[in-house]
């Protein structure tokens, strides 16, 4: 048994058996991807701690965190966060794809990215286009009129978490905060400085080496789908809502799950997905 890894499905709940070096190749192969990750010589875990010290102390300055807070936020005896992943094993081909799993329950950061993401969870659903679930998708089309012409159309973002760019979900972030919170500048600007500060200090070992991981952000992490919401929406109104579009008269309903996008499109262009008249 030893030569084999047990990992739970990334869909379906599944539990799937995998050879434990074909494991290990195919996530290697995922963490020499060096747009994404970098190995690291060594330990960063106290030069990380001395620096997340440093931002919890700006928030105490700043009045934005008290002294119970702050004590309560920094973690004292933290574990390595430990890099592993998810077969995806609803796509086709084997070895099968993985989607990787950041496991960072008693990390330095933990308490961070759940203080940053009750700040940030609340706006949320004021992202217009925003779906909570299934139920969301079939109350917002109760009253929606289907018309002639109409048809489908879905799409998602490739490998969203790890394709954000710290600087952009900055800027997403800002946008965001600006557009649709009522928080002090104070606290908005403190905001950005921890969320940016888990983004690139993001940390993990896997097979007895340490990794940074240099964009995006790691699914694992509590704040890491609020900010994947916060980019999408900044990216929304870039791209999709812009004025200049010049596809933006033939969206007639838009909705979205994080990176799991439907449209009702008008064209007239046959389509074996239109809405039936």
């Amino acid at each position: 048994m030893h030569d084999i890894v047990t990992r739970k499905a990334d869909k379906g709940g599944a539990v799937v058996l995998l050879d434990r070096e074909v494991y290990k190749t195919q996530v290697t192969k995922m963490l020499e991807n060096n747009d994404t990750y970098m190995p690291l010589e060594a330990n960063p875990l106290p030069l990380y701690q001395v620096k997340l010290q440093n931002v919890l102390q700006e928030g105490v300055n700043l009045g934005i965190l008290s002294e119970k807070e702050r004590e309560f936020i920094y973690v004292e005896h933290p574990i390595t966060p430990i890099f592993h992943a998810l077969p995806k094993v609803h796509k086709d081909g084997f070895p099968p794809p993985f989607r990787p799993i950041v496991a960072g329950i008693g990390s330095y950061s933990k308490k961070l990215s759940e203080w940053t993401d009750f700040l940030l969870e609340p706006l949320v659903p004021l992202i217009p286009g925003y779906l909570r679930d299934t139920c969301t998708v079939l109350q917002n089309f109760h009253q929606f009129k289907l018309q002639k012409g109409f048809c489908w159309v879905t799409a998602d973002i490739a490998s969203l978490y790890t394709n954000i760019l710290h600087c952009l979900a900055i800027t997403a972030l800002k946008w965001v905060l600006g557009r649709f919170s009522n928080y002090t500048m104070e606290l908005q600007d403190y905001l950005c400085i921890c969320v940016d500060f888990l983004l690139r200090h993001n940390f993990f070992m896997f097979n007895g080496i340490y990794y940074l991981q240099r964009s995006g952000v790691s699914m694992g992490a509590k704040f890491s789908p609020s900010i994947a919401n916060v980019f999408m929406s900044w990216w929304e109104n870039q791209y999709l809502f812009l004025d200049t579009n010049p596809y933006l008269t033939s969206i007639k309903w838009y909705g979205r799950f994080i990176d799991d996008m439907l449209w009702v499109w008008q064209d007239d262009v046959d389509s074996s997905h239109r809405i039936p008249e």
